[in-house]
């Protein structure tokens, strides 16, 4: 078994950092990025306020946009999604020394009350036969229920 080289992060631990006002997705190094790992159709459906969306499989982008020693927090739908996991380990690999995966994701973010963002275009989202979407919660279920499926990347 190989040593994790980043750190997990808990849901308190994202709310202490954001009430510090530190997000800041657009400079190379000052404050902390918050990423969502998920490809764009599932970012449009639900993701974190504030947060930016760079799908797995695109890790070039964080070196392009951020200083290998900008706190980075990366996350995806829930426990369940390896995503986020994946891409923290690439960005080790890649010379980032500040990375941190928030595991509990968007299911456990969505379950301790906090707010939820979605695009205008929601109702363009894919659904998934008998789903049934009733409010915030169920954009968050439809979302999991879509991911575990394999219909959106």
């Amino acid at each position: 078994m190989t040593k994790q080289q980043f750190s997990t992060i808990d849901r308190y631990d994202l709310e202490q950092r954001i009430a510090a006002h530190s997000l800041n997705n657009q400079d190379r190094h000052r404050g902390f990025a918050l990423v969502n790992v998920l490809g764009e159709g599932a970012f449009a459906m639900a993701h974190i306020p504030g947060s930016i969306n760079i799908p797995h499989g695109n890790e070039g982008v964080f070196e392009r946009r951020f200083a290998k020693d900008k706190e980075i927090i990366v996350y995806c739908g829930s426990p369940d999604c390896p995503a986020s996991e994946n891409v923290a380990a690439a960005l080790v690999t890649r010379g980032f020394r500040r990375v941190y995966d928030y595991a509990g994701g968007l299911r456990d973010w969505q379950q301790g009350g906090y707010p939820i963002a979605s695009s205008p275009s929601i109702d363009e989202a894919p659904t998934l036969p008998n789903a049934s979407v009733s409010g915030e919660a169920g954009r968050i279920q439809l979302l999991i229920d879509t991911l575990n499926s394999g219909h959106l990347a």
